[in-house]
């Protein structure tokens, strides 16, 4: 007995319609149900998986950031204090030389070019992961060789006078 009218089919609920034309129509609309609810899981799936794999990709590592910000630190003091120091020839010394800028200059100072060096190779790697080779050394080029050349000019004069005249040398 075919039902017309479908208020007590018990595929109603999973279908949202009513089926009409028996138990062959019926298991012929489960079936398209199910493939059509296969299908958009699967597209939900693979955007959840697009989009993790984009967060992935662009996810931002911010300990290196702050590890970076404290190594920028470090050389600011480093630069600050050196004239007051005894660890080596600089620009301009002092007179007075301070123990507590010599113990903590010279625990510090063997490692801050390499830990420069560290940071510098994992942001590298990091950025090669997600750009071309070529596109990466444009962005260094453009980043950090045309500032340090236009930093060189404008500021190796001013540097060189500084030390003349420290020395005697200029009048």
């Amino acid at each position: 007995m075919a039902h017309s009218d479908n208020h007590d089919n018990p595929l109603r609920p999973l279908l949202g319609a009513p089926v009409r034309g028996g138990t062959l129509a019926a298991v012929a609309c489960v079936l398209e149900f199910h493939s059509k609810e296969k299908i958009m899981k699967k597209q939900n799936a693979d955007a959840v998986t697009q989009q993790e794999a984009t967060t992935e990709k662009s996810a931002r590592l911010y300990y290196l950031d702050w590890m970076q910000v404290l190594a920028i630190l470090g050389v600011f003091l480093f630069h600050a204090t050196h004239p007051f120091d005894d660890l080596g020839d600089w620009i301009i010394k002092n007179d007075e030389i301070t123990f507590m800028l010599n113990f903590f200059g010279g625990f510090f100072y063997p490692w801050g070019m390499p830990f420069f060096f560290l940071m510098s190779g994992a942001a590298t790697w990091l950025s090669l992961r997600r750009r071309a080779p070529g596109r990466y050394i444009r962005e260094r080029v453009t980043r950090l060789l045309i500032p340090f050349i236009i930093g060189s000019i404008v500021l190796s004069p001013i540097h060189a006078y500084y030390e003349l005249s420290h020395n005697g040398w200029w009048k």
